[in-house]
């Protein structure tokens, strides 16, 4: 038996799977969200959770637990940089590291501790190589409430910086590997804003 096999194993325990039914709200921790997807991703745990969430169950995450919504997710490791005294130096394709998350955001990529660790440059490269999808960055402090209507409210103290490269034009690099875009939108929005993943607006 593999390491994987006897992970999914003990995930998936019968007094865990028992435990949803009885849930009212499911938190995901924070930490590293590669072993959260590593050690969930393709059980019959996130089966439930899934189905919970699907009947109008409230989940929520921190962190690597909010990382871990979106289908797509950042992992916060680079392929191409390995200065570690200078981490996300560059806007540049093909440098920050993706994993399938667990899907519950599918407008967006989910991004935390935003502003705080200045980690614009890994969302903006993101959004430039996936344009069809909004980098959605959370501040420390600071949550989105996500409706069923795919709009959400920013609750906290901090700010939620949405880069939207749905309608920009001409993205492309340079000799030195860096992205350059036109036409790149950007919302910063604060406690009480409510924002819509679809038309990628402010609505009140």
């Amino acid at each position: 038996i593999d390491e994987m096999e006897r992970l999914m194993r003990i995930v998936d325990e019968r007094k865990n799977i028992e435990a949803i039914d009885r849930a009212t709200g499911i938190y995901f921790g924070g930490g590293d969200q590669a072993l959260l997807q590593k050690a969930l991703l393709g059980s019959k745990l996130l089966d439930k959770i899934t189905n919970f969430y699907e009947q109008g169950g409230f989940i929520s995450g921190n962190s690597a637990g909010a990382a871990v919504m979106s289908a797509l997710m950042i992992t916060g490791n680079e392929h191409k940089n390995t200065d570690e005294a200078r981490p996300f130096s560059t806007v540049a394709p093909g440098n920050i590291e993706l994993l399938e998350g667990f899907g519950y955001i599918t407008e967006g990529i989910i991004d935390q501790h935003h502003l705080k660790r200045r980690r614009n440059n890994r969302v903006l490269s993101v959004v430039l190589e996936h344009p069809d999808l909004l980098g959605i960055a959370i501040d420390e402090r600071t949550a989105i409430h996500v409706a069923a209507d795919r709009t959400f409210e920013v609750i906290g103290e901090g700010t939620v910086v949405i880069y939207d490269a749905r309608c920009a034009s001409d993205i492309r690099t340079d000799s030195h590997d860096n992205f350059a875009v036109d036409g790149l939108k950007l919302s910063i929005l604060k406690a009480g804003d409510h924002f819509s993943m679809i038309s990628g607006r402010r609505i009140k």
